[in-house]
């Protein structure tokens, strides 16, 4: 079992931001690259699973690790607007007195580490971790592809990739939480 403390509170808003992502646009993304690949290659033998692989990779994937931060910073300013201490009432469809909409909403800025790293220590880390990551992502997730697009059927093959993803999401978590790199 990994464990571990941590310091910080759990950040309500940025659970809700990941959320509205997979749900407004990674499922309904999926949902149409998935249908699109099965009309554009309908077979299932191997070398059609080998190019709908492929495609996914060079194609969707980046697509998707590009929109990523620009969609969340999207939900960041549009969830900006709640008050500070109005989460509960957001998230029950509860509507805010008018007088919320006129107070600007003071927004905290976020560290750019998490984990309160320093410039140096996060080029560390990449340095460290950054080559394994890519090289377990770059066998992983075509595995993950290969046994979606061969063997199970157009319409649950966005919830087998999302079951793929929270096993990969996992493996990101404990690596950013292996202890700092050393700087020297």
């Amino acid at each position: 079992m990994i464990s571990s403390t941590s310091s910080s509170s759990f950040e309500f808003i940025r659970t809700l931001r990941v959320a509205g992502y997979g749900l407004l646009f990674l499922g309904t993304s999926q949902h149409l690259w998935f249908n699109f690949m099965s009309k554009v290659l309908p077979k299932r033998d191997v070398l059609t699973t080998f190019k709908k692989v492929f495609t996914g990779q060079a194609v969707y994937g980046p697509a998707n690790a590009t929109l990523f931060s620009p969609i969340m910073q999207l939900y960041k300013g549009i969830l900006c607007f709640f008050p500070p201490q109005g989460y509960r009432e957001a998230v029950s469809g509860q509507f805010f007195i008018i007088s919320h909409l006129y107070k600007p909403v003071e927004a905290t800025p976020e560290p750019s580490s998490s984990s309160g790293e320093r410039g140096d220590e996060i080029v560390a880390r990449l340095k460290r971790d950054l080559l394994p990551t890519l090289r377990n992502g770059l066998l992983y997730w075509p595995a993950c592809d290969f046994a979606t697009y061969k063997f199970v059927l157009v319409h649950p093959q966005p919830l087998v990739n999302i079951i793929c993803s929270y096993v990969w999401t996992i493996y990101l978590t404990y690596m950013a939480s292996l202890k700092k790199a050393s700087t020297d």
